[in-house]
């Protein structure tokens, strides 16, 4: 009697386990690997004119997620830009959501540009950013080759 007590107990317990598991794996997406930065600021390592640049997001718990990027010189330059974009995360690699958003700004040393997407749930978000200042026909730092 208690050798079927304790086989019915073992596959009671083995049935839960394999139905939370298949539920769990079928409910859960796959997280994305860690960023290169926990702060979500990645300074410039070396630079003549650019002091800074990064990029933000937020969830605005509608359905809407707020992005925004900004480039800072060390002093009043001819051109500063930013470009950002807000990428999603799709099992395997981040992917562009949108083309991006450039603002240029001239005679000074700050440019920001931020925009609010719609953006469907269940997905990882973030941000990426391009900064760039040109200064007596100086490009810093140098685009991509």
């Amino acid at each position: 009697m208690v050798k079927v007590k304790r086989s019915r107990f073992v596959f009671l317990v083995l049935s839960l386990v394999l139905v939370l598991g298949v539920g769990v794996s079928g409910v859960m997406a796959v997280p994305p690997p860690s960023d290169e930065s926990s702060s979500g600021t990645i300074g410039v390592q070396s630079t003549l004119y650019l002091a800074s640049g990064c990029s933000y997001i937020a969830n605005n718990y509608d359905g809407t997620v707020s992005i925004l990027g900004k480039s800072e010189a060390v002093q009043t330059v001819d051109q500063i830009w930013v470009k950002v974009y807000l990428q999603r995360w799709n099992g395997v690699q981040w992917v562009d959501v949108t083309s991006g958003l450039r603002k240029d700004a001239y005679n000074t040393y700050y440019v920001s540009k931020g925009a609010v997407y719609s953006v469907p749930g269940g997905y990882y978000y973030r941000t990426r950013s391009e900064h760039q200042v040109i200064h007596n026909g100086i490009y810093d730092p140098l685009p991509p080759a």
